[in-house]
Order: structure tokens, then sequence, then C-alpha cells
């Protein structure tokens, strides 16, 4: 019994077999007495488990602290005797018996591969407890520069679990973040260095800390270029690009995230199938995609994010379908395409519902299907959504693109005649904004504001608003945010009586634009202008 006990509570015979000194048929008779006894009992063909955890527990106890590391190094030869074709299978067993037989580095080794495994199934939760029993031995042995990489590789894996299945932000994984922020220096090997800035660049980004995400991407883009590998120069300019569009530079977002669409045909060329393309596939063209729409390229943005999401779909990924999703919301929300919103939104509860656990869709679902109601005239529905939804990034220091949630609740807010509420939220936008560095929303913030002063008859304020929203959109190459606002000062102009001024002035911005003319606003400023011409 000592020796089934030390397997598990449940074993197959050929294991029990392989992992004995004794004879087959000794193993047989000795099984075979405690199946009569009822301490086993069979679970099909030669699978074996005891009839109960406390027998199993009595059994193990009654073996020595001499015998019990004996007994686990020879199940853990024998697992990997008889799995030898199929060790992940068994890799979290084989990290527990090379544990117990005092085998530190063997079962860090094995903890390690257990995550991966993990991940593969998408319990990124169990991935996690792997790599927090994996760091507790690493703490054991001393101190070298390769166990040091390993350490650093194992936070890097904990890390991206927790930001998946906890959230980017939230202090649990802040915490890993800093380990290893404060581990990086001591780095060397490039590729290691290079995963631990991009991880930092994703953390800091998540959590409003632009200065420290940009210092981050330009590392990353220093160290890809040194290694000439074109994949990681890919990734190095998403990361850059992203940066830069979250700030609101969309002339430089625009440039690196073309840079890392050019990088990654020419690491395909590369590298057919590598398995680290499959969430660049995904992220550079979300990115480009939201950055297009903004500069004025509404079309092009809905037929890349249309791209991305079918391409995630048939992969597989759950994770990068999620991200490929939020960025259609982001596009679609801005064109005004409810009917393709309301799929989006549909499509991440499914995946919640499939999967779980990932955090961030999860909350992100909440404020898209609340500006789906807003959209559909369910505005008390849909303005307690988004608000929830906002709420739950806020609680998670989640802040990416918080200036645009808050921008549409506010609006939302308006059509209700929610005023003060509406204020406010224009307010904690503002703060926001302020707070975190993150400006690609603060045209929208500035025309809002206009659209409500006017409502509150404080028409020079209002074209104060107009104006700072105008002029922020044109300082940012934001053209699409910069044609909303000047049809609001249009309009304001249009009330007022100086139809000749606002149609000059629309005119000019409506005839920037190549494409989109079957979009919600450029439709309307066409209507506009020629409600102006009479």
């Amino acid at each position: 019994a000592s020796l089934a006990a030390a397997i598990g509570r449940s074993f197959t015979f050929g294991l029990l077999q392989a992992a004995s000194e004794d004879e087959e048929s000794e193993v047989v008779r000795n099984l075979d007495e405690l199946w009569q006894r009822g301490i086993v009992r069979t679970q099909g063909g030669q699978a074996y488990d005891f009839s109960h955890d406390r027998i199993r527990e009595v059994a193990y106890g009654s073996i020595s602290p001499v015998q019990r590391p004996l007994l686990h190094r020879r199940v853990a030869r024998a697992l990997e005797r008889v799995y030898a074709d199929d060790l992940d299978a068994v890799s979290a067993q084989l990290a527990a018996h090379h544990e117990y037989a005092g085998a530190p580095e063997q079962a860090i080794r094995y903890y390690q591969r257990a995550a991966d495994v993990a991940v593969h199934r998408f319990d990124h939760a169990g991935a996690t407890e792997l790599l927090d029993a994996g760091l507790v031995l690493h703490k054991q042995l001393p101190k070298t520069a390769q166990r040091m990489d390993q350490e650093f590789a194992m936070l890097l894996a904990k890390a991206e679990s927790l930001a998946v299945f906890r959230g980017f932000a939230v202090p649990e994984t802040a915490g890993v973040n800093m380990q290893i922020e404060a581990l990086l220096p001591q780095i060397d090997q490039a590729k290691l260095k290079f995963r631990g800035h991009q991880r930092l660049r994703q953390f800091f980004g998540a959590s409003g800390k632009m200065d420290k995400a940009i210092k981050h991407a330009d590392q990353l883009l220093n160290l890809a270029l040194q290694l000439e590998d074109p994949s990681l120069v890919c990734w190095a300019y998403q990361g850059s690009g992203l940066g830069h569009l979250q700030l609101g530079r969309l002339a430089v977002a625009l440039d690196h995230l073309q840079r890392a669409e050019a990088s990654y045909k020419e690491a395909l060329a590369i590298y057919p199938e590598p398995v680290h393309m499959v969430s660049i596939a995904s992220a550079v063209p979300s990115n480009l995609a939201f950055a297009l729409l903004l500069v004025g390229y509404p079309n092009r943005a809905s037929a890349k994010v249309a791209e991305v999401v079918a391409l995630t779909e048939r992969v597989g990924d759950p994770m990068q379908l999620s991200i490929a999703l939020f960025f259609a919301s982001l596009v679609e929300r801005y064109i005004r395409a409810t009917e393709r919103v309301a799929k989006h939104a549909g499509r991440m509860s499914a995946l919640d519902v499939q999967y779980g656990g990932i955090q961030t869709s999860r909350i992100e679902d909440l404020v898209i299907q609340g500006w789906v109601l807003a959209q559909q005239g369910r505005l008390d529905e849909g303005i307690a959504l988004m608000r929830n939804g906002i709420d739950e990034f806020k609680a998670a220091n989640h802040t990416m693109f918080q200036t645009h949630r808050l921008a549409w609740l506010a609006e939302a807010q308006m059509q209700a005649g929610q005023w003060e509420d509406a204020a406010a939220t224009l307010d904690e936008g503002f703060a926001m904004s302020e707070q975190s560095g993150q400006r690609s929303g603060d045209a929208e913030l500035h025309r809002l504001r206009g659209e409500w002063l006017v409502q509150h008859e404080r028409y020079a304020e209002a074209e104060a608003s107009f104006d700072q929203a105008i002029e922020i959109a044109r300082t940012q190459a934001a053209r699409s945010f910069e044609l909303r606002a000047v049809m609001s000062l249009c309009r304001l102009w249009q009330r007022q009586g100086r139809r000749d001024e606002a149609r000059t002035r629309l005119a000019e911005i409506y005839g920037w634009f190549t494409e989109g003319f079957d979009t919600a606003d450029l439709q309307e400023a066409k209507a506009l202008l020629v409600e102006l011409a009479y």
C-alpha cells in the first residue's frame, strides 16, 4: 500500500509495476490483497484508486521520512519511462514527485512544463498555482545566472496568466510585474530581456503609467533592432505604436504600427508557423485599425478589424479573439455600426461562457452591451451597464482607453437628460486623461463638454470647448474627431445665424475625407452641409 499511496489517490497497474522492485507476480498478489480488503477498487481496465482519501492518507502517513523520498524518486522514474512519449500528460505529477523526492531542480522544470500545458488548456489559474510551486522551490536554491533566468521566465509566465484571469493591472499582477522590473537589470539573455520589457510595457500601458510604458517600448525597439529578428521588431513597433496611440500621438502611432505590419510580413517569410506569431497577428492589425479610424480612414479600419476577427476565430485562441473583438467594437462604436457592435458583444459573452476567466474581456463586454442598449434607446439599462463596467475597470486599475468609455457614458447620460451625472462623468474623463497621460480621447471629451454647455445655453463657453476639441484633434491628426467637433461647432453657428461661416468650415474638413461616406458621421456632415446651403 505504501508505494501505491506514494503514487497518489489513483494509479495504474503498469505504473505500480514500473515503480516497484518486486516481480510482477508479487505486485499482483499485493494488489489483490488490497482489493480483497477494500482498500483499493478497480476503475476499469488496469486503473485503480483508493476507496477513500482517508485510507490513502493513513497509508502514506505510515511511510517513514527516510523511505518517502526514495519511493517518490522511484515513482518519478517510472512515470518518465511509462509516459516517455507524452511527458506533458504527467508533467504536474512528475513535478510533485521530484519535489517530494528532494530533487528541486527537476521539479522546477516540470512545474514550468506543467504550467505551459495548463496555459494551452486555457487554465491560467492552474498555471499560476504550478508556477507558484516552482517559485517556492526556486528560493531554496543558490543563486546563479542560469537560475536567475529561470526565475525570471517563471515570473513572466505568471504575470501573463494573471493578466488573463485576474486583470492586467490588479494588485496581484502588479506585484509580480514589480518583481520583474527589479530583476530585469540583472538579466543578460537578450530575448528574455526583450520579454521582460514587453511585459512591463503592457503592464504600465494598462495601468496608465505612460512614461514608463514608452520607456520600455523604446527599450524593446532598441533590443529588437540589435537582434535583427523581424518577429521581435514587429512586437517592438506594435508596443511602441500602441503606446503612442494611447497618448494621442497618432502620426507616430500610425508609422510604427505600419512598420510592425511590414515586419510581420517579413517574419512570416522566415517563420511560416511560429508559435509567437498568433498573438502578433491579432495585435498589430487591431491596433492599426483603431489608428486608421482616428486619422480618418473608417472603411480601412472596419475592413481590418473584420479580417482580424475572422483570423482569430479560425486560429481558436480565446485570448487573441477577445482582443480582436475589443478593438473591432472600439472601431465600430465610433463608426456607429450598432448591429456589428452588438454581434461583437454577443461573441464576447459566448467566449466568457465557454472559457471564463478573461477578466478584461468580461468587463469590456458590460460596456459594449451598455453602449448597444443606449443606441437602441434603452438608455437607463445601457447607462447602468456602462457605469458598472467602467467602475470595474477602475477597481482593477485598468486605465487603457478608459477616457473613451467615459465619453460614451457621458453622451448616453446627456441623451437621457442626466445632466449632472454627465458633467461628473466628463470631469472624471478629464481627470483620468490628466492623471494617466492618455490623451487619445481628449478631443471627444471637450466636444461633449461643449454639447453639455449648449444645452445649458452657455454658448460662448460651448464655442470655446468646440474650438479646443478641434485644436486637439488637429494636433493629434485625429480627422474623425475633428469632423465631429467641427459639426458640433457648425450646429451652434447655425443656431446663431452664422450659416455661411459654418458651411465654409464644415466643407473644408468634409472635403478632406476620401472614404467612409456611408458612415453616420459623414452622412450627418453631408446633410448638415445641405441644410447650411439654404
